[in-house]
């Protein structure tokens, strides 16, 4: 299974968000066999994921982080540095820049959970797609 983090435009940082993301994320690795976790690396919300998953990866080695690049920066130097914080880095095709919402959708397209917290468009969309969705919000 593969779950999007998916950025919402507004994310207020409170240690009660904290434990629900820590609680949800252990529960799709531990309960439902997660082992692919997308990220846009797009704010503090994608990072706090970032932490979770990067933690339960020491305990399962099998997880995956994915980082998927909306713009059309190819300098080595970057793409070998964030190689470095994920095991898989994904750029849209030289010289196209994606949206952040097009990235999001793409994001959506290939997962089965998106995780989020308030997201409203991205739900939206995720709910058209029939994907589980997993808002922090109202949890």
């Amino acid at each position: 299974m593969v779950v999007a983090f998916i950025e919402p435009m507004e994310y207020e940082r409170t240690s009660q968000i904290l434990e629900k993301l820590q609680d949800v994320i252990t529960k799709l690795v531990v309960k439902d066999c997660v082992h692919i976790f997308l990220f846009s690396n797009a704010g503090q919300f994608d990072d706090d994921c970032y932490t979770v998953v990067s933690k339960l990866k020491k305990r399962y080695p099998y997880i995956e982080r994915h980082y998927y690049h909306g713009g059309c920066d190819y300098d080595n130097g970057y793409v070998d540095w964030m190689s470095e914080f994920y095991d898989f880095v994904h750029f849209s095709a030289k010289g196209l820049v994606i949206s952040s919402q097009l990235r999001n959708c793409i994001m959506i397209d290939l997962c089965d959970v998106v995780v989020t917290c308030g997201a409203i468009s991205t739900v939206e969309y995720a709910r058209k797609k029939k994907k589980r969705i997993i808002n922090l919000i109202e949890q």
